[in-house]
């Protein structure tokens, strides 16, 4: 008897920041799927017919067991592209709020930092830190 798998979430390819991506890949390490070409498989038809007509169009789209290939397509075509100056705009600019704690801001700056390819995350945290938080003792 095959193993019976939940339904993996719909994707729509209309909504701005919908990545399925790792969303995908938990869903797999769950089920225990291991296999590439089943891999392959699940990703094209879990994902929906909008998403298999766009990666049809892929001139590169690998064998039919080349399950990573079809992801990292998938991937690049539908991760947003990052404007680097408009992110590190973003973490210049972000705050403390009026009664978040420190430890939730410095996770806010961490998340912002991601994007900004800093060559020393932790020193622009700690920097951003030490001029934009509320708390004066702290500086």
């Amino acid at each position: 008897m095959a193993n019976v798998l939940s339904p993996f979430p719909s994707f729509s390819v209309h909504e701005d920041n919908a990545s399925g991506g790792p969303r995908f890949e938990m869903y797999l390490a769950a089920h225990d799927v291991k296999d590439t070409t089943s891999k392959r498989a699940l990703l094209l038809y879990s994902a929906g017919e909008e998403v298999r007509d766009i990666f049809e169009t892929f001139t590169d789209q690998g064998e039919e067991k080349d399950y990573a290939k079809a992801f990292t397509a998938l991937n690049g075509y539908f991760q947003p592209k990052v404007n680097k100056t408009y992110e590190i705009y973003m973490f210049r600019n972000a705050t403390q709020n009026s009664g978040e704690a420190l430890d939730s801001y410095c996770t806010r700056l961490r998340r912002l930092a991601k994007t900004c390819e800093f060559d020393h995350a932790d020193e622009e945290i700690k920097s951003h830190v030490a001029i934009f938080c509320l708390p004066s003792r702290l500086r």
